[in-house]
């Protein structure tokens, strides 16, 4: 089976969606389920179930030495028993633990026994209540992101502080000048299934004139102007993203109160709790299987890794909109003209020792062998740089001939291993005995230039010198080149299980300094017209949106590059309590009496609405590859590439506070905040064109899952929409299958190949045999998109930094 597209693809990231404002709207059902196949799957709790497994055996034996404080303590933890353990269990053992102490009647060997019997379980313990944390945690988030797992949901807030004048007499004829300053944080999910958190700053500068003519009757025109810039951490799927957020929340319960953490963070250096906690267990595993006397089951503790790091973006955009309005008694209508520019540049990382799908490694390109040559040169002139595995490398770089080059590189990687063992191995010691580990760890760190015993230098260190071994070029040869592929798999392997290291060390430091990073840029120019409708209606008002927007996207995936037309209808209920409050006071005024803080409320003017919104919207694609002479012309215009319906809720809340200055002049302070929540509840792909269908399989495709479990992922998701896809395949003059026929034709498919291979389509054949050449095309296609995407001039070099960080 070929390699997933997803797993060699250069990622081109979907950023365009960022800046979508998303329209209020209310929370309706439809929700994918929690099963959904575009979420994370639960936590595996097969580490737990290894860890209590541990813990009873030892209960057990500390029971035999102190029996009546034990036992019930080993009962309660029985991994054989049909109640989960908890985190209460966990601290009423610990708090067992720490109050226990050795009868008077026990022997000194007892003693001691009893002694580290008590400290393996307190570290057991700990790691246990970490791992149970971090679990629950992903459950939580999973199911808080849920309202995110279909592409076009986001949630907007948004802070706004403004200040401006109005002239003139307020109902009659009235100008407002205003500029606002706003900061605005965006979560969304992109059309490729990337989840992005968007923090940006904008400075708007608005104008606008209003006529009145008569009790709510007027007419009024605006202009209005933005530039904002901001930056995006992006996570590649909702799987790592709820990684990162249940990563970040376990830190910070594990830290302590927010004070606490504060204080820790301004003395000392920055500590992965859960790391330490975990790298404690797996320190006291020799330790376990001496107190059980060997009698484990033999499966080890496998704890998470630690959090996915996120890709980083620099975003920009201006954006200038014409206003028009009509008031005509309790009703008003709207017309808004916007034209804005977004620039999307991402920092698309590349881990240099991992070999793409033709065997070749990023270290081996010229830029980069020669920037990891500064690196490594830098590193070897550290006066404390005394590692044998640095002492193999200067003799690589001092020897004139490269007859032996391949296997001294190798018995370097061999080296580099060992070495590597011993500052794990110590690395974990150190964090249970101290004392002990300490004085050596500190001697490893500095064989690698490192001033401090910390494990990011070494770790920094030990990754660059891995690349620069297997940046030698491929030789001709047959055995040199069974040598050299041996050195570049050992290399790979190696650098994986450094990077995976359970060791507590700081994974974004260690993530910039030791990848390349490819720049990517997106430009996406939009021009859009809406007409809202609305009409007063106690206790609130309602209104209909349409709207068309035209957006042009230059992107490195030939499935996104291209024209887009969305067509937007919507529907919205809102609720002001303020007018709700003046309205029922207005009805029956000798009701009420006049509140002590009305006159400061009158002349605060707060504002506090929420309203909801239901949409439907068709999203119409033209695709920039139509300029290719190749193309086919019955695929050629716009396709419906997705239908949608959206459901939301917006909710503001402000102050404006007015100052007079002279007759018909005041100034204008305002503050607000506003929430605003865009959610796709339903999606269709429809069969008129491949380009919806084929981006989301893969957009599901990654490294950890196979194709074919992929594929059964978007047959669980789609399948509808893949059913519709293999009945206008079966139509020989169908744009979906001409549009296949030039894919196939990019992938260096033969024309007899691709014939045979859309012929099937035309044969009468059940659902297993259809989705089976549903899964051959898309993986057939996949490399053709590939080979596009990794031709785009959007797509920078590989670079990397030649400062050495170790």
């Amino acid at each position: 089976m070929p390699p997933s597209p997803r797993s060699h693809r250069i990622e081109a990231l979907d950023l365009t969606y960022l800046h979508v404002a998303p329209q209020p709207i209310q929370a309706a059902a439809n929700m994918p389920s929690a099963s959904s196949p575009i979420l994370p799957p639960a936590a595996n709790d097969d580490v737990v179930d290894v860890n209590v497994a541990q813990m009873h055996g030892l209960l057990a034996q500390l029971a035999a030495l102190d029996s009546g404080r034990f036992r019930r303590a080993a009962a309660t933890l029985d991994p054989t028993g049909a109640k989960p353990l908890t985190r209460d269990a966990l601290r009423t053992l610990l708090r067992t633990l720490k109050a226990s102490r050795a009868a008077v009647e026990m022997t000194p060997q007892e003693r001691q026994r009893h002694r580290m019997l008590c400290q393996t379980l307190q570290v057991l313990a700990r790691a246990a209540d970490a791992e149970l944390l971090l679990q629950s945690q992903i459950t939580r988030h999973r199911n808080a992101q849920m309202d995110y797992a279909l592409p076009g949901s986001q949630t907007r807030s948004t802070t706004t502080v403004s200040g401006g004048a109005g002239f003139g007499m307020q109902g009659a004829v009235e100008a407002r000048v205003e500029a606002r300053g706003q900061h605005e944080t965006t979560l969304s999910t992109g059309e490729d299934l990337t989840v992005a958190t968007l923090r940006t700053r904008a400075m708007q500068a608005d104008l606008s004139v209003q006529v009145g003519i008569a009790d709510g009757v007027g007419t009024g025109a605006g202009a209005s102007a933005e530039y904002r810039s901001g930056h995006a951490d992006i996570a590649t799927s909702m799987r790592t993203h709820v990684e990162a957020l249940a990563h970040a929340s376990t830190e910070r319960r594990l830290g302590g109160n927010r004070l606490l953490r504060a204080v820790k963070e301004a003395f000392g250096p920055r500590r992965d709790r859960y790391a330490e906690r975990t790298s404690r267990a797996l320190a006291v595993q020799s330790q376990v299987a001496m107190l059980l006397g060997h009698a484990d089951s033999g499966r080890t503790l496998a704890f998470s890794a630690h959090a996915p790091v996120p890709i980083q973006a620099k975003v920009s955009g201006f954006k200038g909109s014409l206003t028009a309005n009509v008031g005509f008694g309790a009703g008003a209508l709207r017309v808004t003209g916007e034209a804005k520019k977004d620039t999307f540049i991402a920092a698309l990382p590349t881990r240099l020792t991992e070999r793409n799908a033709s065997g070749m490694a990023p270290s081996g390109e010229p830029a980069i062998r020669k920037a990891l040559d500064t690196r490594i040169a830098a590193l070897l002139s550290t006066p404390r740089a005394g590692s044998p595995t640095l002492g193999l490398v200067r003799g690589l770089r001092a020897a004139a001939s490269n007859d032996d080059a391949l296997p001294l590189r190798r018995a370097a990687v061999d080296q580099l291993r060992s070495e590597f063992d011993h500052v794990e191995a110590l690395g974990r010691h150190a964090l249970v005995a101290p004392g002990q580990a300490r004085t050596i760890l500190a001697s490893l760190c500095r064989d690698w230039g490192s001033a401090t015993a910390a494990n990011e230098p070494v770790m920094i260190g030990m990754l660059d010198t891995l690349a620069w071994l297997q940046s030698v070029p491929s030789p001709c040869s047959g055995a040199d080149s069974a040598a050299w592929s041996d050195l570049q798999d050992a290399v790979q392997a190696l650098a994986t299980r450094i990077h995976d290291t359970q060791l507590p060390h700081d994974a974004r430091q260690v993530h910039q300094a030791t990848h390349g990073f490819r720049e990517m840029t997106q430009r996406v120019a939009t021009l859009s017209l809406a007409l809202d409708v609305s009409a007063a209606a106690l206790p609130g008002s309602l209104g209909a949106t349409a709207s068309v927007a035209r957006s042009v996207r230059e992107d490195p995936d030939p499935l996104r590059a291209g024209t887009y037309v969305v067509l937007t209808l919507g529907l919205q209920a809102g609720a002001e309590p303020g007018a709700i409050i003046a309205e029922v006071q207005r009805q029956w005024p000798s009701s009420w009496e006049p509140l002590p803080a009305q006159e400061l409320l009158s002349s605060l003017s707060p504002t506090l609405a929420v309203n909801g919104t239901a949409q439907y919207q068709l999203r119409f694609f033209r695709s920039d590859l139509q300029r290719d002479v190749e193309w086919p012309e019955a695929a050629r215009g716009f396709h419906l590439q997705s239908v949608r319906v959206n459901t939301g809720n917006a909710r503001r809340a402000g102050v404006k506070v007015p100052v007079p200055l002279a007759p018909g002049v005041a100034a204008n302070l305002g503050v607000a905040y506003e929430v605003a929540s865009t959610h796709t509840r339903r999606e269709t792909l429809p069969a008129s064109s491949l380009d919806g269908i084929l981006l989301r399989y893969q957009s599901l495709c990654t490294k950890v899952r196979s194709n074919a479990d992929t594929w059964d992922v978007l047959l669980t998701s789609n399948g509808p929409d893949l059913a519709r896809l293999g009945k206008a395949l079966a139509l020989p003059g169908s744009a979906p299958t001409q549009e296949a026929r030039y894919w196939l034709k990019q992938a260096e498919v033969s024309t007899v190949e691709a014939d045979a291979m859309l012929a099937g389509f035309e044969r009468p054949a059940d659902t297993a045999i259809r989705h089976t050449q549903l899964f051959e095309l898309f993986e057939a296609m996949g490399k053709g998109t590939q080979l596009r995407k990794a031709a785009s001039p959007l797509l920078g070099e590989l670079t990397l930094s030649t400062a050495s960080h170790a």
